[in-house]
């Protein structure tokens, strides 16, 4: 009997103990969440270290994956999310932890590895933001088949229109391009997507049907201005407006071999910006010299790149001499780039 009483006494203690020490924690964690509310990270990240020392459970896998994202270090960052996955790795913070690790690997490049993590822990069953990745990291593996599950498994709000402009490439990358354009041309009546407005004047424009192409196009620079499909729909326009067979440029003795614009062959490139200001500003100083110089974009997985070119050559012999030339006039670097 004194036994009972003495275990039963050891027990109440013990909750007695943990009560204060889970209040303490917690309140830890909600001074630590306002300080991130307000912005003010060092408070945050020292109230958090503290926490990492001193908790257990999930007390401290919240203030762990808290504090992995105030590393500026990816290597850190994915060190902390580790250990949260070490604390419990089937629990709700570790799935976060491998989601946040998958989002790492897929913003360095490494796809493979990205959609192993989120494919082996199984993330995408309890959120549709994995499902995304693990789907968006298929299509960059070109594993077409592997990417339609998850991002169909989508439902809701902004990450649905995602999934469904994915589900769009998955369509392309599978050889199903009136499937692709089916689906790029239900967005693009939703008016939702620029993206998707300017796929499917793609698919038009594909189609020959050149006038329908072109209200695509302004329908995107009125309703999305300022966006990287707003400058290719301006630009794709500008195309259409043009001569079909040739470009005139000012008569004069600097730029004779733009006269003939190629559609293969080869061209010479001063840079490729993400900034279109810096293109512009590289492009005007070439111009001064070589009005021939342009400006070409390209979107490439949904990031725009504007790339200073001067010249269409037929080989690449008559590229490389022109091209030294106007690295020598201009003191700017170039390389010589295959059009397509």
């Amino acid at each position: 009997m004194l036994y009972k009483i003495t275990t039963i006494a050891a027990v109440l203690a013990a909750v007695v103990t943990a009560a204060p020490r889970a209040q303490s924690e917690r309140s830890l964690l909600d001074s630590a969440e306002n300080y991130l509310r307000e912005s003010r990270y060092a408070e945050a990240e020292s109230t958090l270290s503290v926490l990492s020392r001193s908790s257990s459970g999930d007390a401290l896998q919240h203030s762990l994956f808290l504090l992995a994202g105030l590393r500026s270090s990816v290597a850190d960052a994915g060190r902390i999310y580790r250990r949260v996955i070490d604390v419990d790795p089937d629990g709700d913070w570790a799935k976060r932890s491998q989601l946040e690790l998958s989002k790492i690997q897929y913003a360095l490049g490494n796809y493979g590895e990205s959609f192993q993590i989120l494919s082996d822990s199984r993330a995408c069953d309890v959120s549709e933001e994995a499902c995304l990745f693990e789907g968006l990291s298929a299509i960059m593996l070109e594993r077409y088949r592997e990417a339609r599950k998850p991002l169909a498994s989508i439902r809701r709000g902004k990450l649905k229109t995602w999934a469904y402009l994915s589900l769009a490439e998955v369509e392309t990358g599978l050889d199903r391009q009136a499937e692709a354009c089916a689906r790029y041309e239900s967005l693009a009546k939703a008016m939702i997507s620029p993206t998707a407005l300017y796929r499917y004047g793609e698919c038009l424009e594909n189609r020959g049907e050149i006038d329908q192409a072109s209200e695509e196009y302004e329908e995107i620079i009125s309703n999305f201005g300022g966006t990287p499909e707003a400058v290719l729909a301006a630009e794709k326009l500008h195309r259409f407006a043009a001569p079909p067979a040739e470009v005139i440029v000012p008569d004069t003795p600097q730029a004779p071999e733009d006269v003939a614009v190629l559609t293969s062959g080869f061209t010479i490139q001063f840079g490729s910006f993400r900034d279109r200001g810096n293109a512009i500003k590289l492009a005007a100083k070439i111009k001064r010299v070589y009005p021939g110089a342009r400006i070409d974009s390209e979107l490439i997985n949904y990031r725009e790149y504007h790339r200073v070119r001067y010249g269409y050559y037929r080989t690449r012999e008559e590229a490389q001499a022109r091209g030294e030339q106007i690295a020598r006039d201009m003191n700017e670097d170039y390389t010589i780039m295959t059009l397509p």
